[in-house]
């Protein structure tokens, strides 16, 4: 049994529409939540998170299709993976230690209202 996810957070990168050797269509994006508390009268930021997300099959290609802007609030539901990196060397050659990641397995996007915006997403794929 899968745990289901759903959470409000910004789109910081749309990756391009990819096939697998299979055939299969998916897409890699990356999403930003801000975490804020009130302090007093003011809100204060108490850290962002970054999460590395992937879509797959008609949720891939309605990305692809879409017109949504950086920076846009999207409401996502999937399933949170995690995974175990190895410990690598980069090109510039900066090791990076092996670590524990999570991402996040897409089922369905949508754009969030909560921030007044309003945006023409789709195009009509048949």
């Amino acid at each position: 049994m899968k745990t289901v996810q759903t959470f409000e957070a910004s789109l910081v990168k749309l990756g391009e529409l990819r096939y697998s050797n299979s055939g299969t269509e998916y897409m890699f994006l990356t999403l930003a939540r801000n975490y804020n508390e009130k302090q007093g009268d003011d809100w204060v930021s108490t850290g962002e998170v970054f999460i590395n997300a992937t879509a797959f099959g008609a949720v891939a290609r309605s990305l692809a299709h879409s017109n949504i802007p950086l920076g846009t609030t999207l409401l996502v539901t999937g399933t949170l993976q995690g995974r175990k990196r190895e410990a690598y060397t980069d090109k510039q050659g900066v090791e990076h230690p092996a670590r524990f990641e999570e991402g996040l397995l897409i089922d369905a996007v949508g754009v969030s209202l909560s921030r007044n915006q309003a945006v023409s997403t789709l195009s009509l794929i048949h």
